[in-house]
């Protein structure tokens, strides 16, 4: 170590490639931003009552969730795949790909969470499958993947990508159009977060 610029070397959790890749792939995206704030006093009213009667605090995440999916079954094109032949490819099942914080390696990293079909689940439901992802995180589909995927090289992994994003009815199975993630998962306070725009429709849970 220079002992005139003292400095201490910290490796990147693996995890954290998916986001990099994320980068990479949104940069060159056409996008729109859209912040805006909406009283949910009722919601944590709801949520509240129903910890103090059950003792098991609801998770906010899914509640999102749940009116998220309503909202795209009205409007079905928010998670529209566009395929190869330049063709919009329309799923009757909503799926909502959500960043869940679980603990892997000593440190607290964000792992997507892939919800099938939620517009045909219950807010308790999908609540108790965000649960057991924090619980029992590499038991999920999507870690089992990303432990393997993820120590291919760069290139490979973004080859992967613009391959599969042709395919709507292959992608559905690694990822999905819509994103519901969390600033707060890591931090506190007010303010905005921009993720990065490598989804069609990205939900930030302020």
């Amino acid at each position: 170590m220079d002992k005139k610029n003292p400095y201490r070397l910290e490796p990147i959790p693996r995890m954290r490639r998916f986001s990099i890749d994320a980068g990479y792939m949104g940069r060159r995206r056409h996008i729109i931003h859209g912040l805006l704030e909406v009283d949910v006093t009722q919601a944590r009213t709801v949520i509240r009552q129903y910890k103090e009667k059950t003792g098991e605090s609801l998770s906010f995440t899914a509640f999102i969730v749940t009116c998220l999916s309503e909202a795209i079954q009205s409007n079905p094109h928010l998670h529209a795949y566009r395929d190869w032949r330049n063709r919009l490819v329309i799923f009757d099942d909503v799926n909502v790909n959500v960043m869940v914080a679980v603990e892997m390696d000593g440190r607290l990293v964000p792992m997507p969470r892939i919800l099938q079909a939620v517009n045909r689940k219950s807010l308790l439901e999908i609540h108790k499958e965000i649960r057991h992802t924090k619980a029992s995180p590499q038991q999920s589909a999507e870690s089992k993947f990303m432990r393997w995927f993820l120590y291919l090289p760069a290139f490979l992994r973004r080859f992967f990508y613009l391959i599969v994003m042709r395919f709507p009815q292959k992608l559905r199975n690694y990822s999905t159009s819509v994103l519901v993630t969390s600033v707060g998962m890591f931090g506190r306070g007010g303010g905005w977060g921009i993720p990065f725009p490598n989804f069609l429709s990205i939900i930030l849970n302020g």
